[in-house]
């Protein structure tokens, strides 16, 4: 389900590859308490599909907690008869000043 050279830019700055990804979730370091999706947006381009979403999220990551809103970017492509997951990205959505 993940390509071999995934990459994944959390909300942090953090860099992770694919190897990196798997271990946090084997350790379970990221513990997720809620992730409600919303205005999820689906592009397929040939053998490329992109899925855009905001998410309200609770997590723990090695135990910082951190709720709010999340904007994502999926990147996948098409491999043989399914699909692989080739780059996320994900931005914290901050209030905009007053």
């Amino acid at each position: 389900m993940l390509a071999d050279d995934f990459v994944f830019t959390s909300h942090l700055g953090e860099v992770v590859t694919k190897a990196e990804y798997l271990l946090h979730l084997r350790e379970r370091s990221v513990l997720l308490r809620a992730a409600d999706p919303s205005d999820e947006v689906v592009h397929i381009f040939s053998d490329v599909g992109i899925v855009s979403a905001s998410y309200t999220v609770d997590e723990s990551n090695r135990g910082v907690r951190f709720k709010g809103v999340l904007r994502t970017i999926r990147v996948w492509a098409r491999a043989g008869d399914g699909w692989q997951a080739i780059a996320y990205q994900a931005t914290n959505v901050r209030a905009k000043a007053r």
